[in-house]
């Protein structure tokens, strides 16, 4: 593996006192951060991604319950959220994307995906929240792909 391939995650705390894991590579000037329930916030602060979860009883915040579970995976920046709902879990992880074009500026993008081990069909919203005094926030949702204020999440 090439140096520019290593990854790394680091971990911290906000201003406003929550801890979150630094998701990007070790060349990423500014990598994303994951909160302690999966939610991703982007490199400028502006934007948070959250994800709920639909099952038979009710929708799921992770933000609003006790059954939150989360671990870094290995070594790399890989973060994995499980969420308990009816018959089973939702798990989220949070990863950088494979980094296409090494020049310089190039878009670096952040892997939210969210698997369903229950035994029950589950539908997942994400929301994007702007933080307040952020401006507009921009989105475009591509086929497989999440655009935020151009960046791919």
């Amino acid at each position: 593996m090439a140096s520019e391939d290593v990854t790394a995650a680091g971990e911290g705390a906000s201003d406003a006192g929550v801890a979150y894991t630094l998701v990007g590579r070790l060349d990423d000037e500014a990598p994303a951060k994951v909160d302690g329930v999966g939610f991703v916030t982007g490199a400028s602060g502006r934007w948070t991604l959250e994800w709920w979860v639909r099952d038979a009883d009710r929708w799921r915040r992770p933000s609003s319950e006790a059954s939150i579970r989360q671990r870094r995976l290995g070594p790399g920046p890989v973060v994995e959220t499980a969420l308990r709902v009816s018959g089973g879990d939702v798990v989220a992880r949070v990863h950088p994307a494979p980094l296409r074009d090494r020049s310089p500026g190039a878009d670096r993008a952040t892997v939210v995906e969210l698997e369903n081990l229950a035994s029950t069909p589950v539908a997942i919203a994400f929301v994007l929240r702007g933080r307040v005094g952020a401006g507009r926030i921009g989105f475009d949702i591509a086929e497989t792909a999440i655009m935020v204020n151009g960046q791919g999440v």
